[in-house]
Protein backbone atom coordinates (compact mmCIF):
# COMPACT_ATOMS: atom_id res chain seq x y z
CA UNK A 1 0.00 0.00 0.00
CA UNK A 2 1.80 3.04 -1.10
CA UNK A 3 1.58 5.89 1.27
CA UNK A 4 -1.10 9.08 0.85
CA UNK A 5 0.53 11.98 2.56
CA UNK A 6 3.20 13.51 0.48
CA UNK A 7 7.08 12.44 0.31
CA UNK A 8 8.19 15.88 1.80
CA UNK A 9 6.43 15.70 4.87
CA UNK A 10 9.36 15.00 7.64
CA UNK A 11 9.19 11.82 9.48
CA UNK A 12 9.73 12.23 13.17
CA UNK A 13 8.99 8.85 14.46
CA UNK A 14 11.04 6.90 16.81
CA UNK A 15 9.20 3.67 16.31
CA UNK A 16 8.88 1.31 13.87
CA UNK A 17 6.00 1.92 11.36
CA UNK A 18 4.34 -1.04 10.29
CA UNK A 19 2.15 -0.92 6.43
CA UNK A 20 -0.89 -2.68 7.07
CA UNK A 21 -3.45 -4.18 4.06
CA UNK A 22 -5.95 -1.77 5.71
CA UNK A 23 -7.05 -3.33 8.35
CA UNK A 24 -10.61 -2.05 9.32
CA UNK A 25 -11.91 -0.78 12.45
CA UNK A 26 -13.63 2.21 14.13
CA UNK A 27 -12.90 5.28 15.92
CA UNK A 28 -15.25 7.38 18.04
CA UNK A 29 -14.38 10.79 19.91
CA UNK A 30 -13.58 10.15 23.62
CA UNK A 31 -15.46 12.23 26.08
CA UNK A 32 -18.14 13.23 22.95
CA UNK A 33 -22.17 14.18 23.89
CA UNK A 34 -23.28 11.46 21.85
CA UNK A 35 -21.54 8.32 21.02
CA UNK A 36 -21.01 7.94 17.41
CA UNK A 37 -18.46 5.47 15.84
CA UNK A 38 -17.45 6.08 12.02
CA UNK A 39 -15.72 3.30 9.80
CA UNK A 40 -11.14 3.52 8.81
CA UNK A 41 -9.23 2.14 8.29
CA UNK A 42 -5.91 1.60 9.63
CA UNK A 43 -2.56 2.66 7.23
CA UNK A 44 0.13 1.77 9.51
CA UNK A 45 0.81 1.21 13.49
CA UNK A 46 3.45 0.85 15.40
CA UNK A 47 3.81 0.85 20.02
CA UNK A 48 3.07 4.38 19.65
CA UNK A 49 0.66 5.03 17.33
CA UNK A 50 -1.15 4.62 14.01
CA UNK A 51 -2.21 6.07 10.81
CA UNK A 52 -5.69 6.19 10.14
CA UNK A 53 -7.46 6.84 6.92
CA UNK A 54 -11.18 7.78 7.00
CA UNK A 55 -13.89 9.51 5.30
CA UNK A 56 -14.39 12.71 7.18
CA UNK A 57 -11.83 15.17 9.07
CA UNK A 58 -10.37 14.67 12.73
CA UNK A 59 -8.98 17.98 13.85
CA UNK A 60 -5.52 17.73 15.54
CA UNK A 61 -5.75 17.16 19.01
CA UNK A 62 -8.84 15.17 18.73
CA UNK A 63 -8.95 12.33 21.56
CA UNK A 64 -10.27 9.50 19.79
CA UNK A 65 -10.47 5.83 20.70
CA UNK A 66 -10.34 3.38 17.88
CA UNK A 67 -11.53 -0.27 17.94
CA UNK A 68 -10.47 -3.19 16.15
CA UNK A 69 -11.70 -6.77 16.15
CA UNK A 70 -8.74 -9.18 15.82
CA UNK A 71 -8.46 -13.07 15.97
CA UNK A 72 -7.72 -14.80 19.36
CA UNK A 73 -8.99 -11.79 21.23
CA UNK A 74 -12.24 -12.42 23.26
CA UNK A 75 -12.99 -8.91 23.26
CA UNK A 76 -11.92 -5.80 20.74
CA UNK A 77 -8.85 -3.92 21.25
CA UNK A 78 -9.47 -0.68 22.36
CA UNK A 79 -7.05 2.08 21.82
CA UNK A 80 -7.12 5.21 23.42
CA UNK A 81 -4.78 7.96 21.03
CA UNK A 82 -4.60 11.75 19.98
CA UNK A 83 -4.82 13.17 16.91
CA UNK A 84 -1.49 14.92 15.72
CA UNK A 85 -1.50 15.19 12.49
CA UNK A 86 -4.41 15.71 9.66
CA UNK A 87 -3.49 16.18 5.98
CA UNK A 88 -5.77 15.32 2.79
CA UNK A 89 -5.39 12.17 0.33
CA UNK A 90 -5.48 12.54 -3.27
CA UNK A 91 -8.36 10.17 -3.19
CA UNK A 92 -10.75 12.74 -1.16
CA UNK A 93 -9.94 10.70 2.28
CA UNK A 94 -8.15 12.02 5.63
CA UNK A 95 -5.34 10.47 6.56
CA UNK A 96 -4.73 10.91 10.92
CA UNK A 97 -1.63 10.65 12.42
CA UNK A 98 -2.23 8.89 15.90
CA UNK A 99 -0.59 8.99 18.86
CA UNK A 100 -1.03 5.82 21.91
CA UNK A 101 -1.94 7.40 24.91
CA UNK A 102 0.05 3.97 26.17
CA UNK A 103 2.58 2.45 24.18
CA UNK A 104 0.97 -0.55 22.61
CA UNK A 105 2.83 -3.99 23.79
CA UNK A 106 4.22 -5.69 21.28
CA UNK A 107 2.11 -8.55 20.89
CA UNK A 108 -0.75 -6.48 20.55
CA UNK A 109 0.97 -5.29 17.75
CA UNK A 110 2.28 -8.65 16.17
CA UNK A 111 -1.60 -9.57 16.44
CA UNK A 112 -2.94 -6.47 14.56
CA UNK A 113 -0.38 -7.12 11.72
CA UNK A 114 -1.18 -11.10 12.01
CA UNK A 115 -5.22 -10.04 11.12
CA UNK A 116 -4.77 -7.39 9.15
Amino acid sequence: MQHPLSTSVADRRVKVRYLCKGGPCHCAVEDAEKEERWPARVHDISAGGMGLLAGRRFEVGTRLEAEAELAGRPAPLLIPMRVVRVERTEEGRWFHGCVFEDELPEADVRAFLRDR
